[in-house]
């Protein structure tokens, strides 16, 4: 690919920043948990959208719940201080006038159902102890280094 030829009277780094959307709601439980909400929606045709919510959960590594050594170590060699996932709440084909109000369902139903689960105490250690487990992908080793 051809690039257009540097005019030295023009900056050469590009002024324009790309910053993502703050979460539209955050929410820290009782174990030390923290959930960000993000809105990834977009319409895909017409005036029908994909309704994408990612939910990160955030575990601080400090967390007085984190009570195993050993596990400890592993988890902040390979995470650092913190461990970050994300869950997805999806739906397809939403017309325009039930956005909002879906959103906020999709919302209300994670929280009622899962967060619930979520604030016991045994669950930052489950969690780690569960993300440990996976083997790393391509992705999150370019991401370490």
């Amino acid at each position: 690919m051809l690039l257009p030829p540097v005019n030295p009277q023009q900056p050469t780094v590009s002024t324009a920043t790309s910053v993502a959307a703050p979460p539209f709601a955050e929410e820290r439980l009782t174990n030390g948990l923290y959930l960000r909400f993000f809105d990834q929606s977009n319409r895909y045709f017409g005036d029908y959208h994909r309704l994408r919510i990612v939910v990160e959960i955030e575990l601080n590594l400090s967390n007085e719940l984190l009570t195993d050594p050993e596990l400890l170590i592993a988890a902040k060699k390979r995470f650092g201080a913190k461990l970050t996932t994300n869950k997805v709440l999806e739906r397809m084909g939403v017309p325009g006038s039930r956005v909002d109000a879906l959103r906020a369902e999709l919302v209300a139903s994670y929280q009622t159902e899962v967060e619930s689960y979520l604030s016991r105490p045994e669950v930052p250690q489950r969690l780690l102890r569960a993300e440990l487990a996976n083997k790393p992908s391509a992705s999150t080793i370019l991401r370490m280094r």
